[in-house]
């Protein structure tokens, strides 16, 4: 099973030696996602018990699969005198291997507490390896975001554990839930609601996020955007199926907030002026969609929902990928310097246009078919969301076309040298990242829950 090939990769990995760690991690996680893939396709080896301490269904193997795939090309995208540290690897597959653990286990506290160790080696990456001295600040913004936010969910658990005696996502999913009044009830789910939409994060709750993603090194900014961001969307799945009853009554609001928060981060990304900066905003509104289901409660909203945050995962993980290699190009992230590289790289830019035209869900992408699902349960839950989402698709085109040009056209800097040789590492990274986005449309089925 991929959980133990993972296991026997970090222990490899620790006890390697200096030169042989990135081989070692790579060749395991390779491994892994070979037997996570197979387990995709293939009937469950492990089937869901109210004994069993891990789950695996529709909802967790596409995001096991997903930690896997983004764990090898992030190792593979650092530059090499970051990943032969040991130190680096090493917090890799210590963060690559409770990802994995809290995209499978069945206990809600034990989820609680992957979530929240996560935060540990994400804020090592930022503190070690980031660029500038405002990682201090940026860290501190994600730490005390993440906890404020995660305190009433914690406060929430132990009371549904000694109120059920039992903290299993499977008794929760047979709606054996058991509160003493709609109050707490309503109660309980809203304190959820505040620590998955926080990791999300949703507009208005979203400031630690461009502050982490531009002072993070490349893997760092991966590791959140592709995996650590659906946390609180694989939470929201997991909570959310079993109570769709109090959808109607709780969520109106943050569907209305989240709406407008698309439309409002896409303003602010046609603003700006840093290109790390640019790529994080629109996270928040492609994550932002995520709502969507949460309110329309549908099976088809659901299946749009999981093909999201799969393909936003590959996606925006690419394109942090991409600016890390203009980044080492030109040392700037200002579009007023990097700019004009049609000339200095024809055959990266045209990667770079592949995925700014999957981020604007262009066809055939699996973002495509992730959208039209999420807009048809907008639709059927709501009609009145549709000038809205017509608008949010279309601001979305508009800075994605904004990105690319700005980035490709226009005269070559001074700074950037006219000899600039492309590693071929990154055509590799930019394969396995495109790789995902266009096949996976030829088997929707894996996203039908």
């Amino acid at each position: 099973m991929s959980f133990s090939v993972m296991v026997m990769g970090v222990v490899g990995v620790v006890v390697a030696q200096k030169k042989f760690v990135p081989s070692i991690f790579v060749n395991a996680m390779l491994v892994g996602s070979f037997f996570s893939i197979l387990d995709l396709f293939l009937p469950s080896l492990m089937e869901v018990s109210p004994s069993s301490v891990f789950t695996s269904d529709g909802v967790s193997k596409p995001l096991v699969v997903l930690s896997f795939w983004i764990s090898v090309v992030m190792v593979q995208a650092t530059p090499f005198g970051v990943k032969s540290s040991k130190k680096f690897t090493v917090t890799v597959a210590v963060l690559t291997t409770i990802l994995i653990l809290c995209f499978s286990v069945d206990s809600s506290l034990l989820f609680f507490i992957l979530f929240e160790a996560s935060l540990i080696p994400t804020l090592m990456m930022i503190m070690v390896w980031g660029y500038q001295p405002e990682r201090v600040q940026a860290s501190m913004y994600m730490l005390m975001y993440t906890l404020v936010g995660s305190m009433p969910l914690l406060g929430c658990l132990i009371f549904f554990h000694r109120l059920n005696f039992h903290s299993s996502f499977f008794f929760m999913m047979t709606k054996r839930v058991i509160f003493s009044s709609d109050l707490v009830l309503s109660t309980w789910w809203l304190a959820c609601l505040v620590a998955f939409l926080v990791k999300m994060p949703m507009y208005m709750a979203h400031l630690w996020l461009p502050k982490a993603h531009v002072e993070a090194p490349v893997a760092g900014s991966m590791v959140l955007a592709g995996l650590l961001l659906k946390l609180g969307g694989y939470g929201l799945l997991r909570v959310g199926l079993p109570l769709l009853k109090l959808n109607s009554s709780v969520l109106p609001g943050l569907f209305s907030v989240s709406l407008w928060g698309g439309v409002v981060t896409g303003m602010i990304c046609l603003r700006q002026s840093d290109m790390k900066s640019l790529i994080a905003y629109s996270s928040i509104g492609h994550m932002g969609l995520l709502i969507v289901w949460v309110v329309s409660s549908l099976s088809l909203g659901l299946g749009g929902a999981l093909a999201l945050m799969v393909s936003h995962g590959v996606c925006s993980s690419a394109m942090f990928a991409l600016a890390n290699n203009w980044y080492g190009a030109t040392n700037s992230r200002s579009f007023m310097v990097t700019k004009g590289l049609l000339v200095v790289s024809p055959s990266l830019i045209l990667m770079w246009f592949f995925f700014n035209s999957v981020n604007m869900s262009a066809p055939p992408s699996i973002n495509l078919l992730s959208e039209i699902m999420l807009v048809s349960s907008a639709i059927f839950s709501s009609i009145s969301s549709g000038p809205v989402l017509a608008v949010v698709a279309f601001i979305v085109g508009a800075y994605s076309l904004f990105l690319y040009s700005q980035v490709s056209h226009g005269s070559v800097s001074s700074q950037i040298s006219a000899f600039h040789s492309v590693k071929e590492v990154v055509y590799g990274v930019g394969g396995f990242h495109l790789g995902p986005l266009f096949l996976l449309i030829l088997v929707p089925k894996i996203f039908i829950i």
